[in-house]
């Protein structure tokens, strides 16, 4: 097996490069495919960094590559299945599929589903998972129905302010209506004058000391709920950019193939109508083209027959008498007509 013109060692996974057909490790042709600049519009429409397409050692387009195998011994060898997975290597492929390998084999990762499953089988952590379904789902069918109202801004503020007072009607109706409410209303209306002026006095005392340790840098709603609210916001945020994502780039490829069929109609056409111009100049051109080459022969022959019968006919004159009476007689015969 020879070396890797990129890393210069004994070729790991080999795969070829189409249609140059040149050799290179598996790992070392997709980081030099990956190490180039990644372009503006892959940053909008690709998480994956842009790969170029030019081979490394001689710069042709890649159309695609090969695996390559060799015989048994170094196949078993450089199989990327086979590989020790503590062992030293810059392969960053191998190193995730070996962590990948540990984690799903050690405790730990038993331990986190089970601890997992059982989290999921609290009521209050399933009613929750529940609430959050609904309020996505109500989330999104807000939206689509703010979409769909048409008038302009005025109308869509109307239309939200009216919205807000079905929702905040709605609640305060459900609310009153629930029956811990009604029992709370029904034990308020139980207690003496001096208990609703203590409860009231707490619930006072709550709210400033709420408000203080609001105040607070390393308060509790600072330290421990605002976190947690940032996580949970965060969480979301990433959420609603993976569906943006997802909805964002089938148009994306659609709008790129509609261009590529857009421009393939352009050059058929265009090569339809240059082919009858093409023809025409030919077929133009071509009694000049003959008209020349003939024109060319002539000359060529009457050349060639001169440069061969005159030194003949001066040869004849000079060593025979008989020709040169002969001669004489004809340029007679010219001088008298």
């Amino acid at each position: 097996m020879g070396l890797c013109p990129i890393c210069f060692e004994r070729l790991k996974s080999p795969v070829c490069c189409v249609p140059c057909g040149h050799v290179f490790c598996n790992v070392c042709i997709h980081r030099w495919r990956t190490s180039r600049e990644r372009p503006l519009r892959g940053v909008f429409f690709n998480y994956q960094s842009q790969e170029t397409q030019s081979c490394p050692q001689c710069r042709t387009e890649i159309h695609n590559l090969q695996r390559v195998r060799f015989d048994d011994h170094e196949i078993q060898e450089n199989d990327e299945a086979e590989i020790d997975p503590w062992e030293e290597t810059d392969d960053y492929s191998t190193i995730l599929k070996s962590v990948y390998n540990i984690w799903s084999r050690s405790d730990v990762r038993k331990a986190c589903l089970s601890a997992q499953n059982k989290i999921l089988a609290v009521p209050f952590v399933q009613k929750c998972w529940d609430v959050g379904k609904f309020c996505v789902g109500k989330v999104g069918t807000f939206v689509t129905d703010f979409r769909n109202v048409e008038g302009g801004h005025e109308v869509q503020m109307e239309w939200l302010k009216n919205q807000a007072k079905e929702v905040f009607v709605t609640v305060n109706n459900k609310i009153a209506s629930h029956p811990k409410v009604e029992t709370l209303k029904t034990q308020w209306s139980n207690y003496s004058e001096d208990s609703k002026r203590a409860i009231l006095f707490l619930l006072v005392v709550t709210c400033v000391l709420t408000l203080a340790d609001a105040q607070n840098a390393q308060g509790f709603l600072q330290s421990v709920v605002l976190p947690v609210l940032q996580a949970a916001l965060s969480i979301i945020l990433e959420i609603v950019a993976m569906l943006s994502y997802c909805i964002t780039r089938p148009i994306a490829c659609s709008l790129h193939c509609l261009m590529a069929i857009i421009l393939m109609v352009l050059d058929m056409l265009g090569a339809i109508i240059r082919t009858p111009i093409v023809i025409l100049e030919i077929l133009l051109c071509l009694p000049y083209t003959m008209i020349m080459g003939l024109t060319l022969f002539l000359s060529n022959a009457v050349g060639t027959i001169l440069r061969t019968v005159l030194p003949i006919g001066l040869l004849l004159y000079a060593f025979f008498p008989g020709v040169q009476q002969r001669v004489r007689e004809i340029f007679a015969g010219l001088q008298q007509n």
